[in-house]
């Protein structure tokens, strides 16, 4: 069936089979965080990976930052050339199999990485739209479906913490790997709470903002040093970006709904202060006096 003749599906969907497709995507995200969260390494030498994580980490945020080669931006970060950066990214990991002893971890790795390079292109068609605004919508419940199943295992280690107030790791191997993963989802999470900014309803920026919160007290739990230097990073550089891209349009928006981002904020400062002092804060202080 075309597009134009096709029934007004809810989201745009033009077709019942993609609805579903994108739902699978959905509850994928959600649960993922529980049901797959085990790891191995590819190697005990992080290097590699990391010096490439990093010169394309920089390259882009440069590209992202710098109005000369914003036209660039047009050919740079097509679906087409992420998805080589994706693929080199892989061969990159394929290649430290050649200096790894842990054979049988490593192939388990490699086969979780090929499995979510998979899920590339899968995304991107059921968000690829000639209408845009069916295009935010599509990402908005993408969003929503990443911070769901950050919300989802942040509650499970925020509860442990209750019954026992030690280092919390939910459904992952260890701590690190916990952290890691609510740093990573932290921007995604407000970038949810931004696409969510062309809602009536205030209340939707409460819930994004509660969201946020939960999945930073989950990162506070884990006591990890490393993971709120990443979360840090990672907030600091989606900042820098969206005021480049759209700082006068956000300045509007939080005028608009100063009284949420008030809320948002005092909950931000006392509960995330709070865990702070309790969790990370001790590591931090014992750290100056150790390796």
């Amino acid at each position: 069936m075309e597009a134009d003749s096709a029934p007004d599906l809810p989201l745009g969907f033009a077709s019942l089979p993609v609805l579903l497709a994108f739902g699978a995507l959905c509850l994928l995200l959600i649960v993922s965080p529980v049901q797959l969260s085990g790891f191995w390494v590819v190697d005990n030498d992080y290097v590699p990976q990391a010096l490439l994580l990093g010169i394309a980490a920089c390259v882009c945020l440069a590209l992202a930052l710098a109005p000369k080669v914003r036209g660039l931006n047009a050919t740079l970060f097509t679906p087409k050339s992420i998805g080589f950066w994706l693929a080199l990214f892989f061969g990159w990991s394929c290649l430290s199999l050649a200096t790894s002893v842990y054979h049988h971890d490593s192939l388990l790795e490699i086969s979780r990485l090929a499995v979510a390079l998979i899920w590339f292109p899968i995304a991107h068609r059921l968000l690829s739209s000639r209408d845009q605004s069916t295009s935010m919508r599509r990402a908005t419940w993408l969003m929503g479906a990443i911070t769901a199943g950050a919300v989802l295992v942040s509650l499970i280690a925020l509860y442990s913490y209750t019954q026992e107030p030690t280092r919390q790791f939910a459904t992952f191997y260890n701590p690190n790997l916990f952290a890691n993963y609510n740093a990573m989802t932290l921007p995604l999470c407000l970038a949810w709470a931004l696409l969510l900014r062309r809602s009536t309803n205030p209340l939707w920026w409460l819930v994004g903002g509660v969201a946020f919160i939960l999945i930073l007290g989950g990162l506070l739990v884990s006591y990890s040093k490393g993971g709120l230097l990443a979360a840090f990073i990672g907030l600091l550089v989606f900042t820098v970006a969206i005021a480049v891209a759209r700082g006068q349009a956000l300045r509007k928006v939080l005028w608009a709904r100063r009284q949420w981002a008030a809320i948002g904020a005092l909950l931000f400062i006392f509960g995330g202060g709070a865990l702070f002092g309790k969790t990370v804060l001790p590591r931090l202080q014992a750290a100056r006096s150790s390796d």
